[in-house]
């Protein structure tokens, strides 16, 4: 399946996927900071996403150095991510506070988890931890 396939098929996932959140306040990551605090949302609200810049855009990669997965996320924190050539397994909005973020799934739940972006030698890496699993990508 080639890639602007695949691009449309989550796309039309991440247009049709309601958004629920979570009503409490969550500490995640500490980093060199501290603890970073995530914003309290209502169980009414959708959750608003927001991602660095350079998150943004299309990522195939995976977990122990695997290429057959992929991860998608939109200028507005929306994202989705699975086997290349597959519907996306997990979808939903990330809530970033620099390097952490969580994670809203679309089905209600929510996980923590951590993103660290490299750009060197024409060359652009993500690595993201989704609770204890890492997972790296290069951008496509």
């Amino acid at each position: 399946m080639s890639s602007a396939l695949i691009r449309r098929l989550v796309g039309l996932a991440l247009a049709s996927a309601a958004v629920t959140a979570c009503g409490n306040s969550t500490q995640i990551g500490a980093g060199a900071g501290g603890p970073s605090a995530v914003p309290t949302v209502e169980a009414t609200q959708l959750v608003e996403g927001n991602v660095p810049a350079e998150v943004v855009g299309n990522w195939l990669g995976g977990r122990n150095g695997a290429t057959t997965e992929y991860l998608y996320v939109n200028e507005r924190g929306r994202f989705a991510r699975g086997a290349d050539g597959q519907p996306p397994a997990q979808s939903g909005v990330m809530v970033s506070n620099g390097a952490d973020f969580i994670a809203h799934f679309d089905g209600g739940s929510t996980q923590l988890g951590r993103w660290e972006y490299v750009a060197a030698d024409g060359v652009e890496t993500l690595g993201v931890w989704f609770g204890p699993d890492l997972f790296s990508y290069k951008r496509d």
